[in-house]
């Protein structure tokens, strides 16, 4: 733990952490001006503020690099956190210039000292229910206000001599806790959040449904997280001992787990995207082509009792592309039922081209005499890789392939007065 932080008072001149801005003002400079505190202090506040938004909203927070957590030795009790870099939840950079280190027979005789002035029974409370002490190692920004210098006497003051500090270091807070400790419950703000994240991905049937459902989570508002939220970096549960006089006392690490929140540069990010596209794609692919956009279901007329699924798609494809075998059909039974688990279900794949008033689609033909359509039913609609595949595409006439490539689509069903009708993740209308 770096020494220097402290002891050392928060100064943010920012303002509130998470809070968005109601707008951002700058000093604007004019021949004769006269600049006091508050014009320099709004001035370094400005660009301050604007940087902080930026690393918050655009980046988020978590480990840029470094601040990896091991264990110095096997014997000795010291944990090593090494140098690197992070943005906090509030958008500020937190820069650890050197390795730090933990001395877990130090830190663990304070923790003992000073708990159990507040509760008696510490560690006991804190043990799992293997009975071993799960820690967290945690980071945070702090600033320090620094290097007095000499200040005019302030007129109110009685006191005859004036200082005041003159610069503000920005540091960092290196702490390890209990896992049940509160600091360690936070959880780094995502905007949108997760469980929206999931039902957008969920529901997406295609590249342009799933912009449009993200664009929609993302509507909901920007996170304010707390201004104290600590990065969680590491955890592990130490096993616990006794000395000879009875006295607990930390004997055994356990296994480290690395739990900081990766903030990829936009170069790695497009450096994978484009190995995972580069193994999929054609020449040319990336350029618009056609997409999946819709799931439908559709009865054919009385009295026969076949089902089509149908995939919509944005422009027409190349008929000769799809093989009658190109999806496969699966239904997931649950526990209650009489063979749980996925099944498949025999279909037949066709190529509908459009007509007035209805795009072009892929046609799935089931034959539903045995029920195997159910209202309730969870399915997963997937294009067989066997005979559908990067090497072998549906495509149109520009040579672009169908998007999304894995083709996967997962659906349950359910009743519109007689018809079925297929309902989007997460199965609920």
């Amino acid at each position: 733990m770096s020494a220097h932080t402290l002891d050392c008072p928060p100064f943010d001149a920012c303002g509130p952490c998470g809070t968005l801005p109601g707008g951002f003002v700058r000093l604007r400079y004019f021949f004769g001006k006269r600049m006091g505190v508050a014009d320099f202090v709004d001035e370094q506040r400005y660009h301050a503020s604007k940087q902080r938004f930026h690393n918050q909203r655009l980046h988020g927070a978590g480990v840029l690099c470094g601040l990896a957590v091991r264990r110095e030795s096997t014997t000795d009790p010291l944990l090593r956190v090494t140098r690197g870099a992070a943005l906090d939840p509030c958008g500020r950079e937190i820069v650890v210039g050197y390795d730090q280190c933990i001395e877990l027979d130090a830190w663990f005789q304070r923790e003992l000292a000073e708990r159990r002035e507040l509760d008696s029974t510490w560690p006991t409370s804190a043990l799992d229910s293997s009975g071993g002490l799960p820690l967290v190692v945690l980071l945070r920004y702090r600033d320090c206000a620094m290097s007095p210098e000499p200040a005019p006497r302030d007129t109110c003051s009685c006191d005859a001599a004036g200082c005041d500090f003159g610069r503000v270091r920005e540091e960092f807070e290196l702490e390890l806790v209990p896992a049940n400790d509160p600091r360690a419950s936070g959880t780094l703000p995502l905007a949108p959040p997760r469980a929206a994240i999931e039902r957008a991905v969920g529901a997406a049937v295609g590249g342009a449904a799933l912009t449009r459902g993200l664009a929609l989570a993302s509507s909901a508002g920007c996170p304010e997280p707390a201004s104290d939220t600590w990065l969680r970096l590491a955890s592990f549960t130490a096993v616990l001992g006794t000395t000879g006089s009875g006295a607990p006392q930390l004997t055994d690490l356990g296994e480290l787990r690395g739990e900081g929140t990766l903030l990829a540069q936009t170069a790695v990010l497009q450096d994978l995207l484009a190995r995972e596209l580069g193994a999929q794609l054609e020449p040319g692919a990336l350029n618009e082509g056609p997409e999946a956009t819709a799931l439908v279901l559709e009865a054919e007329a009385s009295p026969s009792t076949f089902q089509r699924i149908y995939v919509e798609l944005s422009l027409p494809v190349i008929a000769e592309t799809v093989p009658t075998g190109a999806f496969t059909l699966s239904r997931l039974a649950r526990s209650t039922e009489a063979a749980p688990g996925w099944s498949n279900v025999p279909c037949q794949t066709s190529y509908v081209g459009p007509t007035t008033g209805t795009p072009p689609r892929l046609q799935i033909r089931v034959d539903n005499a045995g029920g195997a359509l159910a209202v309730g039913g969870l399915y997963r609609l997937a294009l067989d890789p066997a005979r559908v595949s990067p090497s072998r595409p549906i495509m149109d006439d520009s040579m672009r392939p169908l998007r999304p490539l894995r083709g996967i689509f997962q659906f349950s069903i359910g009743q519109d007065g007689a018809d079925l009708i297929a309902i989007e993740p997460p199965y609920a209308r």
